[in-house]
């Protein structure tokens, strides 16, 4: 999910990548980030990261690989158990053999006391550790996991940069008009703490919010009033493209959906907006214009619902639409390692997205050459696209109903030949599961519950010989919660023990991380 520091560790044999995110693990190796988060909607702001990855494999090796770029081949070092082989050779940088921490006291970002770097440290809830923060506290529990479960000897800790990592951010709006308070919500409260100094946010993000919180005063914007559900600006989501250095800005307000043909113009005019809005978008197109602006585009998302979430994902009614292109590019441009997508501020976008093009390459490195992949949570495909070179055919699949245009705009960037092994289709996990059949690698990207109930089981059954993911010989679990990995983890090597007390033979297994 949104991790700090891409997590390294390859082996050669087919079996499970994963990856940690706030706070979480991943196999052989860990990559924490420079903060520990607490998870609430809006103190996403803080969140660490880890991530890494690990190859939790069958007995059968896969043979010799190309040595990726950046990547030191150390001495193999294998162990056995319950069915599963897992071998670790394959390490960014470092030295010495098997899994290992890698130049972690060469990194800056270790000697970053976050309770000196920001200024909000004291009472933000957004990050839980000043120091140490290659040694999240979560680091031990995966290290005992691991070692106990997988023989593996070491879960490393990866740091990446401590301070400016965070390039896109969800914040809490409340306050009153003409003294917009913009933020995240304290502990156990939604008072909302201010944090314009925010030293994991992006320059441009702080920039933004210092921008928008004036025009915001100036304009006399209304915002949103929690008890008495009144009030229009609520929350609002930045992005920053990182080639520009420019900031998408989408504003939540508490209004119902507008006429999807107004929503569906390049650009709408004000008045399809809320009348209370107008004043705050005419300011910001003034900004806008300006040869040095931060801004690069202006969307209002309509969420009138009394629920928590920032975000609205019920289907709006018939005919309209809960998303307003005010101005600007509809979607911001990523090349994530590969490939280049486009993100309008209805797709999810990781928060450190310099972080998951480590993982994204990670895991196109890892896959099987030359097998048929399935990615089930795929989003706009920001791991299966990055495999198309390696494979015959890639099937990726999500629930979300906006992915279309974001997806095609994705394919448009590929050569003829690639584009033609790619196949997508709107199916959550449970309803995808036919997409399993013939397929031999499986990548997985879950929220932080984890793989669905149906997937784990179809999993844990082909590991006792039969079910519909029966052809799958190779998983990689990308994960952001620690809780659930371990629990998905446990499920599927009690199911690899399983079928070795029944036959002893070879067993192709999967493990999450």
């Amino acid at each position: 999910d949104e991790g700090r520091m891409a997590a390294v560790s390859q082996t050669r044999f087919r079996g499970l990548i994963a990856r940690l995110c706030p706070l979480q693990v991943r196999g052989a190796s860990l990559a924490a980030g420079a903060s520990l988060a607490t998870e609430t909607a809006a103190a996403a702001a803080a969140r660490t990261t880890a991530a890494s990855v690990a190859r939790l494999c069958p007995s059968r090796v896969l043979g010799p690989r190309p040595r990726a770029r950046g990547l030191k081949r150390e001495p193999q070092s294998m162990v056995r158990r319950r069915g599963l082989a897992l071998l670790s050779c394959w390490v960014l940088g470092g030295g010495g053999s098997g899994a290992h921490i890698l130049s972690a006291a060469a990194s800056p970002a270790r000697a970053v006391d976050l309770s000196k770097a920001c200024v909000h440290f004291a009472e933000c809830p957004g990050c839980s550790v000043a120091t140490q923060l290659d040694q999240p506290p979560v680091l031990a529990r995966a290290r005992d996991f691991f070692r106990s479960e997988c023989d593996v000897a070491d879960v490393p800790s990866i740091m990446g940069p401590g301070t400016g990592w965070r390039t896109h951010a969800k914040l809490a709006v409340r306050g009153r008009a003409g003294a917009p308070l913009i933020g995240l919500f304290k502990a156990r409260s939604h008072e909302v703490l201010q944090i314009p100094q925010c030293a994991v946010h992006h320059p441009a993000i702080n920039s933004a919010v210092a921008e928008l919180s004036a025009l915001m005063a100036e304009a006399r914007t209304s915002v949103y009033d929690e008890p008495s559900h009144t009030g229009l600006v609520r929350y609002l989501q930045v992005s920053v493209e990182r080639s520009s250095g420019k900031v998408q800005l989408a504003l939540v307000c508490n209004a119902p959906p507008v006429p999807a043909a107004a929503a569906a113009g390049s650009e709408v005019a004000g008045p399809v907006a809320p009348r209370g809005l107008l004043p705050l978008l005419a300011l910001l197109a003034e900004r806008a214009a300006l040869p040095a602006s931060v801004w690069h585009s202006v969307w209002v998302h309509f969420n009138e619902e009394r629920r928590n979430n920032i975000v609205c994902y019920l289907p709006a009614p018939a005919g309209t639409s809960r998303w307003l292109l005010v101005s600007g590019p509809p979607a911001v441009r990523e090349r994530v390692h590969k490939r280049v997508f486009a993100f309008p501020p209805f797709i999810f976008r990781q928060a450190n997205l310099d972080a998951f093009e480590g993982i994204a390459r990670e895991v196109a490195e890892s896959v099987t050459e030359g097998s048929r992949v399935t990615e089930l949570y795929a989003g706009i495909g920001l791991l299966g696209l990055n495999c198309a070179e390696r494979v015959l055919s890639v099937r990726c699949s999500d629930v979300n109903p906006n992915l279309e245009d974001a997806v095609g705009a994705a394919l448009e960037h590929l050569p003829p030949e690639l584009r033609a092994r790619m196949h997508f289709a709107r199916l959550d996990a449970a309803e995808a599961m036919g997409e399993l059949s013939g397929a031999d690698v499986l990548i997985v990207d879950p929220p932080r519950k984890g793989l669905d109930k149906a997937l784990l089981s179809a999993l844990c059954a082909a590991r006792a010989g039969g079910g519909a993911a029966a052809s799958i010989e190779q998983l990689c679990y990308v994960s952001c919660g620690y809780d659930a990995l371990e629990r998905d983890a446990r499920a599927l090597l009690a199911a690899v023990k399983k079928k070795k007390k029944k036959k002893k033979s070879p067993i192709s297994s999967s493990s999450t991380s």
